[in-house]
């Protein structure tokens, strides 16, 4: 995977920096109350579309391997379906998740790749160390019931957690949609666990059926 994936791209595709809103401060009780309700509309969205669609852009910097991509990740009824494309090389590996048939991992060089469990078959492959579960629910910008959030001062909305080591922190968010009725979602992600390996994702758009 190292010899197509363009760990040069890792710096331009997700260099930008994130929005800072400026405002009034909230109380603690306003950020509260804020962070509840994002929290209802993102999970109420969710739960009208089980089959939504995340395209956005992803970098991975680890210990065995760096790099970065296109992902475009769909979620199943009882899974999902990451595939990330390296623009430079033109290659692409798609990785399909099911509870009842495990992971599959297609576009490699030698063939398709089984396992039971998606992120250590990722991890194999790739050198990748991605909570792929976790990370579904990052996305959506669900926070963990039993971890302390730190909030955004002015807005409300989470910024920084740590689940299971990872410390993930939202960097910016979307604006709601009326249009479209798609919620205050996250726009910038970055999970890192330790010294050595951090994940950075960036959001460019929501579908949902």
């Amino acid at each position: 995977m190292k010899s197509w994936i363009a760990v040069s791209a890792l710096a331009l595709m997700l260099s930008s920096c994130a929005t800072i809103p400026s405002g009034p401060v909230m109380s603690e009780t306003q950020k509260q109350q804020a962070h509840a309700m994002q929290q209802e509309n993102a999970a109420a969205w969710f739960a009208a579309h089980p089959s939504w669609n995340m395209a956005g852009r992803i970098a991975v910097s680890a210990p065995n391997n760096s790099g970065s991509g296109r992902l475009d990740w769909t979620n199943l009824r009882d899974g999902y379906v990451a595939e990330i494309s390296a623009p430079i090389t033109r290659q692409t590996w798609r990785l399909t998740y099911t509870g009842a048939d495990g992971a599959v991992i297609e576009g490699l060089s030698g063939g398709a790749r089984r396992g039971s469990d998606a992120e250590q078959l990722l991890f194999e492959v790739s050198g990748w160390r991605i909570p792929l579960n976790e990370l579904r629910t990052w996305m959506q910008g669900i926070t963990p019931a039993d971890v302390t959030v730190l909030r955004d001062p002015v807005t409300g909305l989470p910024q920084q957690f740590t689940q299971d080591e990872w410390q993930v922190r939202y960097e910016e968010w979307t604006v709601a949609d009326a249009a479209t009725g798609v919620p205050v979602l996250p726009k910038r992600i970055t999970a890192t666990v330790g010294e050595t390996t951090k994940v950075k994702l960036v959001i460019d758009s929501w579908s949902g059926e």
